[in-house]
Formats: C-alpha cells, sequence, structure tokens
C-alpha cells in the first residue's frame, strides 16, 4: 500500500455515493451545505490530483472478496501482455514465456509495483498494450485486440501523465515504423494517438461535470508547475521579476513563505511552509487557474535556470533508482477483512504485544540496488544490440520502444512533478524484459544458424 491508496479509496466511495445519492444545488444551498461544501471542494482540489477513474476501479475490485482481488487483477494483467507479445515474437517457444516471466518475477520491479494498490503499473501496462497495437494489431485476434484497447484506455484514465507518455511512444513507434518499413499505414494507425487525446479530454470533462454535483461548483487541479518551480529555483529567483509585472499572480501574496517544499507547498496544514492546502477556497483557485502562467513567465525570466533544473531532476530520477520510496509511509489492512487501512511501525510497542497485527520491513534498499544493477546491464546490453543489429527486425523496434518510453517516462515525471524514485522504477523493468527479448531473438537466430 501507499501513502495515497487511501486518497483513491476515498475517492471511490464519494462516487459511490453520489451514484447512489445524487447531490442536487439545494442539498448545498444552506449555510450548513455551504460549510460542507468548502470541506468537499477542499478534498477534491486534492482529489483532483488523482483519477477518479483508478478511485472507481480500486473501489469497485476491492469490494469483490478484498484488496487482494485487485492485486490478482493487475498481476495478471501484467502476466497476460507479456505472455502474449513474447507468444507473437516467438510462437513455437512455450519455453519462452516461462523464462521471461520468471526472470521479470525474479529480478525486477514488476511485481512489486503489480501488487501496489496505485495506477502505476497501467503506466507499463498501457505502454506493452499500446505498442502491442501499433506492431501486432492484426495477429492479435479480436479478443486480444480489445484486451489491449481497454488496457491503454484503462491507463489513459488512471493518470493524467500516461496521457502524454503514450502520446509520446506511440507517436515515435509510428514514425519509426514508417521509417524502417516505408509501406506501414501511417494514416490508418494514427487515430491512436487521435484516440488518447480525446479520451483523456473527454474523460476529464466528464469528472469534472461528477464533481461538479459532488461539490456544488468547478474543481481544478492543484498547481504542480508552480510549487516544482518554486522548489528547484528558478521560480523563487524569478518570483519579485513577475510579482512586479503583474501582481494580480495569486503566488505574490506567499512571497515572503518557506517555498521550498513542493510537497509541504501542496499538501500541508498550518506549517512555516504550507500554502495550498491553508489558502481559501478563491486563493487556491487563482493558484490553479495561474499555474501555466506563472510557469511561462518563470521560463521567460529565467529560461536557463528552468532548464538546467529539468536536465537535472531527470538525470536524478534516471539513476535514483530505489524502492525505499514505496515503503516510506507505505501502510496494509490490519484486521482480517481488509477494511481498517493503517500505517504499521515493526518497532511500536503494538508490534510486539502482538507481531499479527504489522507486516514485517523488508531491505528495501538492497533490493533497489540489485534490481537497479539488473535494469542498467539490461539497457547496456539491448542498446549494443541495436547498435550491432540495427533495427531491421521487428524484435528490436519494439525493444527501441520500450526503452524509450522509459526515457519519455522519467523526463514528463522529472519535469512535471519532480524526481521521485517511484517514477522511474515503475518502469525500469522494461529495460529487463526488452533484454530478454533481444537474447532469446539473437539466441534462436543462433541456433537455426548452427542447425542450417
Amino acid at each position: 500500500m501507499f501513502a495515497d491508496t487511501k486518497a483513491y479509496a476515498d475517492l471511490g466511495e464519494k462516487i459511490f455515493d453520489l451514484l447512489k445519492s445524487p447531490l442536487n444545488d439545494k442539498n448545498i444551498s444552506t449555510e450548513e451545505g455551504s460549510n460542507t461544501r468548502e470541506r468537499n471542494e477542499r478534498a477534491q482540489a486534492g482529489a483532483a490530483a488523482r483519477s477518479p477513474y483508478y478511485g472507481f476501479f480500486f473501489t469497485s475490485i476491492s469490494s469483490i472478496g478484498t484488496i487482494w482481488s485487485l492485486a490478482v487483477l493487475q498481476a495478471i494483467l501484467s502476466s497476460w501482455l507479456i505472455c502474449l507479445c513474447v507468444n507473437i515474437f516467438f510462437p513455437r517457444s512455450s519455453l519462452a514465456s516461462i523464462i521471461i516471466i520468471s526472470c521479470l518475477s525474479i529480478a525486477s520491479t514488476l511485481p512489486i509495483f503489480s501488487a501496489l494498490m496505485m495506477p502505476d503499473i497501467f503506466t507499463s501496462s498501457g505502454t506493452i498494450a499500446t505498442l502491442m497495437i501499433i506492431f501486432f494489431a492484426r495477429r492479435l485476434g479480436s479478443v486480444g485486440l480489445l484486451l489491449t484497447i481497454l488496457t491503454s484506455l484503462a491507463a489513459i484514465l488512471f493518470h493524467s501523465t500516461h496521457t502524454l507518455i503514450l502520446l509520446s511512444i506511440s507517436l515515435i513507434a509510428i514514425s519509426l515504423k514508417k521509417w524502417i518499413e516505408g509501406s506501414y499505414e501511417t494514416k490508418y494507425f494514427l487515430f491512436i494517438p487521435l484516440a488518447i487525446f480525446v479520451l483523456s479530454v473527454g474523460s476529464q470533462q466528464i469528472y469534472s461535470d461528477i464533481a461538479h454535483r459532488m461539490v456544488g461548483g468547478s474543481i481544478y487541479r492543484p498547481p504542480f508547475l508552480t510549487a516544482r518551480l518554486l522548489e528547484d529555483g528558478p521560480g523563487r529567483l524569478a518570483l519579485t521579476s513577475v510579482c512586479s509585472e503583474d501582481a494580480d499572480f495569486a503566488i505574490c501574496k506567499f512571497a515572503g513563505k518557506d517555498l521550498t517544499d513542493s510537497q509541504a507547498f501542496l499538501w500541508e496544514r498550518e506549517t512555516s511552509k504550507s500554502v495550498f492546502a491553508d489558502a481559501s477556497s478563491e486563493v487556491r483557485l487563482s493558484l490553479a487557474k495561474q499555474d501555466v502562467a506563472f510557469a511561462v513567465k518563470v521560463f521567460r525570466h529565467e529560461p536557463i535556470a528552468v532548464i538546467n533544473t529539468s536536465l537535472k531532476n531527470i538525470w536524478i530520477l534516471f539513476v535514483q533508482s530505489r524502492l525505499d520510496d514505496v515503503g516510506d509511509g507505505s501502510a496494509v489492512y490490519r484486521d482480517p477483512f481488509f477494511r481498517s487501512l493503517s500505517k504499521y511501525d515493526s518497532f511500536s510497542s503494538q508490534c510486539r504485544i502482538d507481531p499479527s497485527a504489522c507486516a514485517p520491513k523488508l531491505d528495501l534498499i538492497t533490493a533497489g540496488l540489485i534490481f537497479a544493477w539488473v535494469s542498467y546491464l539490461s539497457l547496456a546490453y539491448v542498446l549494443y544490440s541495436i547498435f550491432k543489429n540495427g533495427l531491421r527486425h521487428q524484435i528490436h523496434q519494439f525493444a527501441f520502444c520500450l526503452v524509450g518510453a522509459v526515457f519519455i517516462n522519467d523526463i514528463i515525471c522529472a519535469v512535471l512533478s519532480g524526481p521521485y524514485p517511484r517514477y522511474h522504477t515503475r518502469m525500469s523493468f522494461l529495460f529487463l524484459f526488452a533484454f530478454l527479448l533481444c537474447a532469446f531473438y539473437e539466441h534462436s537466430t543462433k541456433f537455426k544458424k548452427n542447425n542450417s
């Protein structure tokens, strides 16, 4: 469990409550209703940073049995996509799927993120599914094609960054195939990035309509860019100049505060660093609406600083392949019915009295280091294989796109959100997957040559 899991669960429950008994304007017109709306609106401002679709998915699946239902479903989906891909490349080798799944389960972050109750696993699942559609649409069969499309759709709905990642990698894959295979039907497959964009915009509009009924007003995404620029430094460097040009920026009211911590800026309450969560509804709305405009102003005043910090964040995210941020602040369900979500501490007195109430601490740092070395060595082999063999064969094209997806993910997440290790480690197993595909292909090619 991750710290944000509770927020997804709460969001899903609110949507279920709304479907059971929809609110209307009369419910929020009284003074008591106004106070309720303020509390809901404050909560929804935070919830706007998360996908209501994953919240609904989380609540729906976990209500069937227990939370393990969702963990099993995510694991089955990831395994199925990988096996489907392997079976297309190596149709006569059932052993290939077993070996590749076993290697990924033992030596990568795949099982960790498959069992993490967050939408992170859909970053990689959506990537594989989208690439499968582009490369093998006619070989998937009707059921396979339908399931891969649904997986891509789920990935788009479950997190806003997935839209940018899948849009970018689909354009790269289509361009690559058009370049390598001149006869590739580019026009036919351009509907994929177009569909990604339309679905993303449409899903956000639907959520806005639902949220309007939930809180009696529009919701807004927190000012992530503002928080990131302020923590990294360029935002603070340009703040005086920006405010002297246009004092209407809401952030100018907080120029005297400590703005060096983006998480505190966004989420903390009643501390010296809290801004967004403590502000009034009007100020929060202004901060959110001015987020992009403030980022543009900062870039105009401090372009070199913005580029330098962005490149630094990308590099930190790529090399900082750790798992401890997944474990820190994590939580478990304590009661056997999986209803009470609470943090654990293996050294607390309650754990000594009742060890069954707590989960054991894992050495995530060591595991993270092992997985990091495996992924980086795999990346080195894939790049060598592509350099040696070129991109003539589909398997090298596919491996190239898998590797590219990780880099695209790191760039987007580091620039827009920050260099949090989880954003890289959720995708790093794709390096090992690409290596295994290339290694199996080269081994099978050598075997055929020796037997011919």
